[in-house]
């Protein structure tokens, strides 16, 4: 317990390069469940407040996708911001299969035909 803000600390050295590594996604997925709530929205809160092409870029690829999908599950301003900008972009997001997978898990596949 006592190294669970030092773990987040280093995580949020670099966010999104670590977001999309392949095991420090997994990590930070990890810091969602084991780190305390403030810990938790700061680290939704850093990753998520970037510009729509940031997000999408995150969509898109092959590991953000999964962290972008966990961190947007935190209910908090940032994750709802941020998937409304994802809905918004929802074209753009399914161009690659890693946006299609995250658009169906968060049951935003429809906002495609729109």
């Amino acid at each position: 317990p006592e190294h669970r803000p030092r773990i987040a600390a280093a995580l949020r050295a670099d966010l999104r390069g670590n977001a999309c590594h392949r095991c420090a996604s997994h990590v930070l997925e990890a810091a969602l469940v084991y780190c305390s709530e403030a810990w938790q929205l700061e680290l939704v809160h850093e990753l998520l407040c970037c510009s729509r092409e940031d997000l999408i870029a995150l969509a898109q690829h092959q590991y953000g996708s999964f962290v972008l999908g966990a961190f947007l599950q935190v209910p908090c301003r940032s994750s709802e911001e941020a998937l409304t900008q994802i809905a918004q972009a929802a074209a753009l997001v399914a161009s690659g299969k890693n946006g299609q997978r995250l658009l169906q898990d968060l049951s935003l596949d429809a906002c495609i035909a729109a």
